[in-house]
């Protein structure tokens, strides 16, 4: 759904071989020491660095997206709490800022199935399925997703209200936008390290016996 690309490549980024570090001191006995991991190969530099490409690019198109939804300025309401909330979707379709970035990369059926099970969910802080997967490719790290997805103030039937919470939301993108732009080489650099460990991950429980070797 979200850029599937990466679900594979960047495995190889992650592993390295392993051997074993000796020392053959004057008595001649070998002793085992530690565990070397020796650095990555030229192939998965090549990887890490088309990896990172990759996710600069899509970064550069959620900032440029970001600040198109915040000038249009056609935020959810909260009809549903006395305080603050964070709501994916309300009740006329509108969708909050990290949604509309998932709907512009096509996953309409992972905010579907959100909304079903939590409305209100932190997405910055979902551990696995398709709303994690788009985090981790984003381009943007679970930190700046958090900090984007602002809650909403109780919706208040006035029109004085409302204009002053599209003007409070704007500042807020305002301010996002701009750390999104100033973090860009930080903030990658950590979305390129989570993506290979989460593949990395992933690659180890696939290769799990169903039944251990012997039995």
């Amino acid at each position: 759904m979200f850029r599937k690309g990466f679900l594979g490549c960047a495995a190889a980024v992650a592993f390295g071989f392993f051997t074993v570090g000796c020392n053959l001191p004057h008595d001649g006995a070998i002793h085992v020491d530690h565990v070397v991991q020796p650095g990555p190969s030229e192939t998965e530099k090549h990887d890490a660095v088309s990896m990172r490409a990759e996710l600069a690019k899509h970064r550069q198109e959620q900032i440029a997206r970001l600040e198109q939804y915040a000038a249009a300025g056609k935020f959810p309401r909260n009809r549903v709490s006395p305080t603050l909330i964070n709501v994916m979707r309300d009740d006329e379709g509108r969708l909050c800022a990290v949604a509309n970035l998932i709907h512009l990369d096509g996953g309409d059926a992972a905010i579907d199935a959100a909304v079903k099970q939590n409305n209100f969910m932190k997405i910055a802080e979902q551990k696995e399925g398709a709303i994690h997967d788009w985090v981790m490719t984003s381009g943007l790290t679970a930190e700046e997703i958090a900090f984007i997805q602002a809650p909403y103030m109780p919706a208040e039937p006035s029109a004085d209200f409302q204009k002053l919470e599209v003007e409070r939301l704007q500042a807020h993108f305002k301010v996002a936008i701009r750390m999104l732009k100033d973090k860009s080489e930080q903030s990658l650099d950590l979305a390129v390290a989570r993506l290979a460990d989460m593949k990395s991950d992933k690659a180890l429980a696939n290769t799990q016996f169903a039944t251990p070797p012997g039995v």
